[in-house]
């Protein structure tokens, strides 16, 4: 790394020089504006030239008559989690009532906006201001939303409660567009360090938030899925007798817990929480096996499938936290290392 020294310009001013070959790679001379912001880490940005504004993001894609939907969410997505602010979408006949209705469903969990449409052409645009978006806000609004998931799942099971279990996809899809959101930002974050400054980031943070928002949103699907997993039984007219309940609630609760305490550990920097929350797999993996047990009485197929796989629900969730809780300590040990060079 290359040092300088700080010198005095008339009576209050103090200036640097800029390396040579800085100003050569980004053609600057005299009396040209350079910009600057402060980071999170004290250090000093200086970029050449006042900020402009990044230009939209463009892309076209062609979608075929024989395009399936799921191929047509895929691509849309992709491309929203690239950057692309702007989406054309062209057939090169028209577009299907079902191609219509998969469009329309996608972008509506990304938040996008249709501005032109016809038989052949589709435009959508995203409207968001990123730099105004708090990763820090979105997170724990996507906290509360799995929080109460947890607290639904619980009601669902002990009550059986069936009108409950249809609202748990509609949460799920708030999870959803929120951690593509996240990883949106982090994936444009290294294209523009200062959206990272914006948003309340550091460029280091962008592959951490990434991870993060993967796993938020797997604990988001198994909980959805053990809902979806009811109201399957409940169409069958079974349910899970009490004797597989009881073992797969305890389990579910405990797993909820190490969710919980991971998610605080990870706010509050705190190592140790995050170590216990670590721990706590033993528990969860030995009221599997309590669960498994369990299931020498039944006889059912129907029941015994579902519940197996809602037991394995449970236990993803609790692995899940268990990541989480690891990059807690990854994270802590880089601001112990800061706060040592201070």
């Amino acid at each position: 790394m290359e040092t300088r020294k700080l010198m005095r310009l008339g009576r209050s001013s103090i200036v640097i020089s800029l390396p040579r070959s800085w100003i050569n790679m980004n053609k600057l001379k005299k009396g040209d504006i350079v910009s600057m912001a402060v980071q999170r880490d004290g250090s000093l940005l200086v970029l050449p030239g006042i900020r402009k504004e990044i230009p939209v993001k463009k892309i076209s894609l062609v979608i075929k008559q024989d395009d399936d939907e799921r191929f047509i969410a895929r691509k849309i997505i992709a491309c929203y989690l690239n950057g692309y602010s702007a989406i054309e979408l062209i057939s090169p006949k028209f577009f299907l009532a079902k191609q219509q209705r998969v469009i329309k469903k996608v972008i509506s969990s990304l938040k996008m906006s249709i501005m032109e449409t016809s038989p052949r052409r589709i435009y959508l645009e995203s409207l968001l201001d990123e730099s105004k978006v708090s990763v820090s806000r979105t997170l724990r609004r996507i906290h509360m939303i799995i929080i109460s998931m947890c607290q639904g799942i619980t009601d669902v099971l002990r009550d059986w409660n069936i009108e409950l279990a249809k609202s748990f996809y509609s949460l799920y899809d708030e999870v959803d567009h929120f951690t593509l959101l996240l990883l949106r930002l982090s994936k444009k974050g290294i294209e523009d360090p200062m959206l990272t400054i914006e948003v309340g980031l550091e460029p280091k943070d962008c592959l951490d938030l990434t991870m993060l928002a993967y796993k938020l949103e797997r604990i988001a699907h198994c909980l959805a899925d053990i809902a979806q997993r009811v109201l399957l039984l409940n169409k069958l007219g079974q349910k899970l007798p009490p004797y597989l309940l009881e073992p797969l609630l305890e389990m579910h609760e405990l797993a909820c817990k190490l969710y919980d305490e991971t998610m605080k550990a990870y706010f509050s920097l705190d190592i140790e929480l995050a170590n216990k929350a670590i721990d706590s797999i033993v528990e969860v993996e030995k009221l599997s096996q309590k669960a498994s047990e369990a299931l020498v009485k039944e006889t059912n197929s129907a029941v015994v499938c579902a519940f197996c796989y809602m037991r394995e629900k449970v236990e993803s969730m609790a692995k899940y936290s268990v990541d989480i809780a690891k990059l807690v300590i990854n994270r802590s040990c880089f601001a112990m290392e800061k706060e040592f060079e201070k």
